[in-house]
């Protein structure tokens, strides 16, 4: 008798756990919402940090490399344009007029600057729109997240009923569904952080390739223009000197 009694109580303890009966079960509820509701816009934050900051993180390394290959081919232009003036120069002492062959020259040299510095843009352009496309799970998490802080807070209004004991059951029904949802969300949160990095790596290996394959061609025409120099210089003649006319005195005839 005595056990069936205690195994009575239990079950009156276990029904009162599950289903709250006290007048401060609701606003216990009310809590439970806003915490998940916390919580919740606590992941999307997270979430939109992590998009923007790996987003600038990612263009700051494709923004350094693309100084890094423009120092680069400064430091290449300033030994091309060096070497021309050289060439040039004894050639101006051997007396010849080669002010046509330079000015060629260094405008070729400033036409292959602006073509890869150009193109260098493209690749910074290309490597914006490829971190912000391989991104986009990302903004389907933070639309789940959205999506569960609008549900957390239509919770009450959905399960208002006039039987008290129903409604409770459907608040912690709903509540119990969103925070497993929530639970998914924040496992989904930590793997994206793991994903993101392999991700932007790979991006800036790419806009890598691509800036330096846009200034590897300013190499190749700097040894083509530098080679034109040469050639323009053999084609141009000294300027042969004029002797001075010998101007020839005749003398008049002598009278005998």
């Amino acid at each position: 008798m005595r056990i069936t009694i205690a195994l009575s109580f239990l079950a009156v303890l276990y029904t009162v756990e599950a289903i709250p009966t006290d007048s401060n079960d609701l606003e216990i509820l009310r809590l439970r919402v806003r915490e998940l509701k916390w919580n919740v816009e606590t992941v999307i934050r997270q979430l939109e940090l992590l998009r923007t900051r790996t987003e600038e993180d990612t263009l700051q390394k494709v923004s350094l490399k693309w100084s890094e290959e423009q120092d680069s081919h400064r430091e290449y232009k300033t030994l091309l344009i060096s070497g021309i003036r050289t060439e040039i120069n004894i050639a101006k002492t051997a007396g010849k007029d080669v002010t046509s062959c330079y000015d060629e020259a260094i405008e070729g040299i400033k036409k292959n600057e602006q073509l890869a510095y150009k193109e260098g843009s493209k690749c910074e352009d290309f490597a914006g729109n490829s971190i912000h496309n391989n991104l986009g799970f990302i903004d389907n998490l933070i639309s789940t997240g959205d999506a569960l802080s609008l549900q957390s807070d239509s919770i009450f209004l959905n399960c208002h009923d006039s039987d008290i004991y129903r409604m409770r059951s459907c608040i912690l029904n709903e509540l119990t569904n969103a925070e497993s949802s929530l639970k998914t969300l924040e496992n989904d949160s930590v793997t994206a952080e793991l994903t993101i990095a392999p991700v932007s790596k790979n991006v800036v290996t790419q806009a890598t390739n691509c800036i330096k394959q846009a200034y590897s061609l300013t190499y190749t025409e700097g040894s083509a223009i530098r080679m034109r120099v040469t050639q323009c210089i053999e084609t141009l003649s000294v300027p042969t000197t004029t002797a001075p006319a010998t101007t020839t005195t005749i003398e008049p005839p002598q009278e005998e």
